[in-house]
């Protein structure tokens, strides 16, 4: 399948299997009369010989109805992300500015039917490395990158496996700020679609100092300027008011490659 018609419903015959290929992802799914069967590599080459798939580790759905067909859509990762600039960003006492970066993007399989549709399989489009946040006696797991923030932003439909994540940093503080590492919790985000670019809602985020909780804000609509912007993937978890969190870091980690660094 090509990257630009990846999103949306899937027709499979019984016997027949589709492959997915993003990024470095290559996703097969086999639909059989009575189950469906989804197995998945990370791996540069193309696999076109179907005797090679039997070596895959398949994971299997049993099913007693039938299967309308398949849909694929985007989904935010599982954990929080925890971005570091690939270079230093200083928020001047007492200021606000809006930046932009790249988040990767999971596939979601699920089957539908008649009356519903099963979610079956969230799957990375890249492997991504994981990282503590928080100290030695309270944090959680997060996924960490390293992204290029940006002021201004280009599109990139040829890389639909990244969104576009706008981000308002308030720095409430009378010092400047180097904004070193951003933990952004994507349960809260929306996913949009707009010109075959897809963007996550706005974050707001306010530093009040160091070691102290921020105020986060997430908008839930799609950013400004994106008229006519189609809704692809709502929040996991939907807030009425702010969520008070810790947002920021100076805690050395592991972080992923420069794939997330560009435009």
């Amino acid at each position: 399948m090509s990257n630009s018609s990846i999103w949306g419903d899937i027709p499979l015959k019984p016997g027949e299997i589709k492959t997915i290929r993003m990024a470095d992802l290559s996703a097969f799914i086999h639909l059989l009369n009575n189950e469906i069967k989804i197995a998945f590599i990370y791996s540069n080459n193309d696999m076109t010989d179907t005797a090679n798939l039997d070596h895959l580790d398949w994971q299997r759905w049993p099913q007693d109805k039938k299967i309308l067909k398949i849909k694929v859509h985007p989904v935010l990762p599982d954990r929080p992300v925890l971005i570091k600039p690939e270079s230093l960003l200083y928020l001047p006492e007492y200021s606000e500015t809006r930046i932009f970066c790249r988040l990767p993007l999971f596939i979601r399989i699920s089957l539908v039917f008649n009356t519903k549709t099963d979610d079956l399989i969230d799957i990375p489009t890249i492997k991504l490395s994981k990282t503590w946040f928080g100290t030695f006696k309270e944090g959680e797991i997060c996924y960490s990158i390293t992204s290029g923030t940006r002021t201004e932003i280009e599109t990139d439909p040829q890389r639909p496996f990244l969104a576009i994540c706008p981000l308002k940093l308030r720095n409430k503080t009378k010092e400047q700020f180097p904004t070193d590492k951003i933990c952004l919790r994507t349960d809260y985000l929306s996913l949009f679609i707009h010109n075959e670019q897809i963007w996550t809602d706005e974050t707001s985020i306010s530093y009040t100092g160091k070691n102290e909780i921020s105020q986060v804000n997430f908008s839930g609509r799609q950013p400004n300027g994106l008229d006519g912007a189609k809704i692809l993937t709502r929040p996991k978890e939907v807030l009425k008011k702010s969520l008070y969190t810790s947002s920021f870091s100076t805690i050395k980690d592991l972080h992923g490659s420069g794939l997330f660094a560009g435009k």
